[in-house]
C-alpha cells in the first residue's frame, strides 16, 4: 500500500486548487484552507461559521485572528492564526453566509441530518473529491485526506526548517516521526544519494 504523499510541488497545488474553484467553490475552499492551517480533515470538516468569525456589538461581524478549536483525536485545544490567503479567501467564500447562523457547519454538505439539520461534508466525500481531483489534474502520487495535513506540514518545514515547532503543533513524540509522516525523511535520503557522485571512467 502507497503512502499517502504530501503535495510537493507548487505546480500540483496551483492545478489542483484552480481545477476545485472552477467546479466547486466550497471543495476549493475546504482544501485552500486546510494547506493553510494544517488540521486533521475531521477538525476541518467540523469547523463553524462561529469558528471564524465573531459577532460585534450591533451586529457587525469580522473574521476572526484565530481559530481555536478542540481536537477530535487528541483533545487537546489548539490555536491556529488565520493569515492573510485564508482571510482573503473567507471574506469571498462568507460573503453568502451573512444571515447564516453562527451554528452552521462551514463546509456544508448537499444532504441534510435526519431532523433535517444542515451537515458538513464527510471524510469519504472529502476523499473522493481529492481524488477526483488528482485524476484530473494528472498527480500521480498517492492523495488522500491526510495529503493536506501533510503538505501544510511539509512547505512548513521547507519554509522554516523549524521541525520542532512543526512536531509540537503535530503532537508528534519526536521529531523523526514528524520528518516520516511529511515525507521528508526520503527527500533528505534522495539528497544525500544524489550528492556522492563520481566521475565514471571513459
Amino acid at each position: 500500500m502507497n503512502t499517502v504523499q504530501p503535495l510537493k510541488d507548487r505546480k500540483q497545488i496551483k492545478a489542483m486548487l484552480k481545477y476545485l474553484h472552477k467546479k466547486n467553490f466550497r471543495d476549493y475552499g475546504w482544501v485552500f484552507m486546510g494547506i493553510h492551517v494544517g488540521l486533521r480533515i475531521t477538525d476541518l470538516l467540523k469547523l463553524k461559521v462561529k469558528d471564524v468569525l465573531v459577532e460585534k456589538p450591533g451586529g457587525r461581524r469580522q473574521i476572526r485572528t484565530h481559530i481555536n478549536i478542540k481536537e477530535n483525536k487528541t483533545r487537546k485545544t489548539r490555536l491556529i492564526k488565520i493569515n492573510n490567503p485564508v482571510r482573503d479567501f473567507l471574506r469571498e467564500y462568507l460573503t453568502p453566509f451573512k444571515e447564516a447562523e453562527m451554528e452552521y457547519p462551514l463546509f456544508i454538505s448537499r444532504k441534510r441530518n435526519k431532523d433535517g439539520s444542515l451537515r458538513s461534508i464527510t471524510r469519504q466525500t472529502a476523499y473522493a473529491i481529492l481524488k477526483e481531483a488528482k485524476e484530473a489534474c494528472g498527480i500521480e502520487e498517492s492523495v488522500g485526506t491526510h495529503t493536506i495535513r501533510k503538505t501544510w506540514g511539509y512547505w512548513a518545514y521547507k519554509t522554516t526548517k523549524d521541525i520542532a515547532a512543526i512536531q509540537e503543533i503535530y503532537g508528534h513524540n519526536s521529531a523523526k516521526d514528524t520528518l516520516r509522516y511529511i515525507c521528508v525523511d526520503q527527500v533528505q535520503k534522495d539528497f544525500i544519494y544524489e550528492s556522492v557522485t563520481f566521475q565514471g571512467i571513459k
